[in-house]
């Protein structure tokens, strides 16, 4: 068994940050002379995610609601609420879905009521 301690790994070329706000050129043994400024990220947009979900409900909320009436009603109530939340994200590009979502989710309350009554009266 050796007594020496065990050698770190190698710290692999490429660009590294140095400290100052800008990368420096690893070459695998030594520091080279090529530096470069630190590359900032571009934040990603923010997804609407609440709004599409608005939307789905939506759609499902119109099918119960032809088919079951009082369940598209459920559907229809949970669906407009969503789609409110996803209205009021600050992603306005995607904002047509959540819009979209509460306008069919509305049609899909009146909807299922309506077939709830004939439902209900014949």
């Amino acid at each position: 068994m050796s007594d020496k301690p065990p050698s770190a790994p190698p710290i692999p070329a490429g660009w590294h940050a140095d400290g100052r706000g800008r990368v420096r050129w690893w070459d695998g043994t030594s520091w080279t002379n090529k530096r470069a400024p630190l590359a900032h990220t571009v934040p990603q947009a923010p997804s609407n995610s609440v709004g599409l979900t608005g939307f789905v409900l939506a759609c499902v909320a119109f099918a119960a609601a032809l088919l079951l009436g009082a369940l598209g009603v459920l559907f229809g109530l949970v669906g407009v609420v969503v789609s409110l939340f996803g209205i009021a994200e600050r992603n306005r590009g995607a904002r047509r879905f959540a819009v979209a979502g509460a306008i069919i989710s509305a049609v899909s309350v009146c909807v299922g009521i309506f077939t709830f009554w004939l439902a209900w009266t014949s």
